[in-house]
């Protein structure tokens, strides 16, 4: 049977594409990025492999595992017409978080100094009533909020240039797409590559 594609990814200045969420339930998600203290910016995207469905959107939370509290910062959302989006999260480490019982499951307590970053799936009208807490936009685009966001419509543009159609795990009859888990990896050290010959080489991928 083939491996589910991921679905989301998580991009942190200085270190490798982050794809490896959980999946709690049809909807839910989370994933744990270790030492969380260094993280300033991060941006969560959709891979492409697998588009959400139409009308809904994916709302995103984080949380700190070194905070007694089950309880969520929101951070904001994503979707099919906004397949990324970029937030500041240094300032919540030791902020009082208010959303509970956000996911199906939360049997996991998380390695000591990591973070939790959990997604739901949900219809964009409920998503459209949530309000992110302070802080968390980034308004103005600088030079690192610019790498982040030509570095993920790069490896977006790569992996759908990987696509294959094929039969869905759980109904053979019906096709979906699909692209293998190794592009990623292949992305990520062609890109790699490339910056260490010139670490501004980004600056001239294409921006549409």
């Amino acid at each position: 049977m083939s491996e589910t594609p991921p679905i989301f990814g998580v991009l942190i200045s200085g270190r490798p594409v982050h794809v490896e969420f959980m999946r709690l339930s049809e909807t839910d998600f989370v994933t744990e990025i270790s030492d969380a203290s260094s993280i300033n910016h991060m941006a969560v995207f959709l891979t492409g492999s697998v588009p959400l469905p139409d009308g809904f959107g994916a709302s995103v939370y984080m949380r700190w595992s070194d905070n007694d509290s089950n309880s969520w910062h929101y951070l904001g959302a994503i979707s099919n017409t906004k397949p990324s989006a970029f937030f500041r999260v240094a300032h919540f480490i030791n902020a009082t978080a208010n959303h509970d019982n956000v996911f199906a499951s939360q049997d996991y307590a998380g390695a000591k100094g990591s973070a939790q970053i959990g997604v739901c799936v949900e219809h964009i009208t409920n998503i459209e009533g949530k309000v992110a807490a302070t802080g968390t936009s980034v308004s103005n685009q600088t030079n690192f909020e610019e790498f982040q966001e030509k570095t993920i419509k790069n490896l977006v543009n790569y992996a759908q240039s990987f696509v294959r159609r094929m039969p869905l795990p759980d109904d053979p009859t019906r096709f979906g797409n699909f692209i293998p888990v190794e592009t990623i990896e292949q992305w990520y050290q062609n890109f790699k590559r490339k910056l260490q010959l010139n670490p501004n080489f980004w600056r001239n991928l294409g921006s549409d």
